[in-house]
């Protein structure tokens, strides 16, 4: 029996669609576990709304979860989870339950400035991620490199917000102060576009 030319065509539709999300999955998972020297720290994958971008993040999280290569995931989502405030305290404490001596400093840290989390968010990446992990580096206690999924960024308010969390994430690259490598993925937004055109963000687009 040969199928009608239309139905041909959605399998094969399909088939590629789905070829192509393992695809994009074996290279983020295989950038994170495999790459010794990586074109960059910083990995950015755009595309239009309904394409499976959550999926493909879900998918990768789990795995690198099983492999102990997670560091943390954050999802916005609109109308629930839109707050750019919110970003790097939850990646702070999803880290905090992996890593039992940076929950320790984290934990002295807000004990000390209770206002911590309503701060800017470029003072509290610096501080409770940033800071954090040089003051694990001088006690001696070296953090494994991990991976930070941020997904829907488009869906973060506020174009400002999502601008500047790009450019606090390409800083900590550029400046590899984080032994984190760091996936985003959003819509290509303009403004999120032209963030990352800029010249001195460089991420890893394949």
């Amino acid at each position: 029996m040969v199928l009608p030319i239309q139905e041909q065509h959605l399998i094969f539709k399909t088939t590629t669609i789905v070829a192509a999300r393992e695809q994009y999955i074996a290279d983020i998972t295989n950038w994170v576990t495999e790459s010794a020297n990586p074109p960059s720290s910083m990995y950015w994958k755009r595309g239009p709304a309904g394409v499976g971008k959550s999926a493909i993040t879900r998918t990768c999280t789990e795995k690198l979860k099983e492999t102990g290569h997670l560091g943390a995931a954050f999802f916005f989502i609109a109308t629930k989870h839109t707050n750019p405030s919110c970003l790097f305290t939850t990646i702070a404490y999803q880290l905090a339950t992996t890593i039992p001596d940076y929950r320790t400093i984290i934990d002295e840290r807000i004990s000390k400035d209770k206002m911590l989390i309503e701060k800017k968010i470029a003072f509290q990446f610096r501080s409770l991620i940033v800071e954090a992990i040089q003051e694990l580096g001088k006690q001696g206690k070296r953090v494994q490199p991990k991976a930070v999924f941020i997904d829907g960024l488009d869906e973060c308010a506020g174009k400002d917000g999502q601008a500047e969390i790009i450019e606090i994430i390409a800083s900590s690259v550029r400046e590899k102060c984080t032994p984190f490598h760091w996936a985003i993925f959003s819509c290509a937004e303009p403004r999120i576009m032209s963030t990352f055109k800029q010249g001195n963000i460089t991420s890893f687009t394949p």
